[in-house]
């Protein structure tokens, strides 16, 4: 497998919610812009956005300029998350007998300066980590 195709990072954890519950909240993603309290779940955290549905994905336009690609994939149940340079997360939610293993892998899509960006994120490993369990905390929280 060539190296563009292996996570650079791979977190897991075990949710005692199901497949179903957790895709209800995190496949739920509306179009428009929000901003404060009215943040949908995926960006509680950022400062306001602008979401619009384009050739079956979703653009996340936010208020410092940048932007996100969003895709759902619920026949592999999976979201899709890819920055415009380097990143791209994929969570992968699988169901086992009374749990769902909820797995996030993150990979290094730089097609130029490829090198750069893997000495820039070995740094951000501890803070990705940090958001992968945040977000888990997030779904629980809103599933109770």
């Amino acid at each position: 497998m060539p190296d563009i195709m292996k996570p650079v990072w791979v977190f897991q954890k075990i949710s005692s919610f199901s497949v179903q519950q957790i895709e209800e909240v995190v496949f739920a993603i509306d179009e428009g812009s929000f901003s404060g309290n009215d943040m949908p779940f995926l960006y509680a955290n950022q400062t306001s956005c602008h979401i619009k549905e384009e050739n079956g994905r979703y653009v996340v336009h936010f208020h410092d300029g940048h932007k996100e690609f969003v895709t759902t994939d619920t026949s592999r149940h999976q979201l899709i998350m890819q920055g415009e340079w380097w990143y791209r997360g994929v969570y992968t939610f699988t169901q086992e007998e009374d749990y769902t293993k909820i797995t996030y892998e993150i990979f290094n899509i730089a097609q130029t300066a490829r090198w750069i960006a893997s000495l820039m994120i070995l740094p951000e490993k501890t803070t990705h980590e940090k958001r992968f369990h945040d977000f888990v905390r997030r779904i629980e929280a809103v599933i109770k």
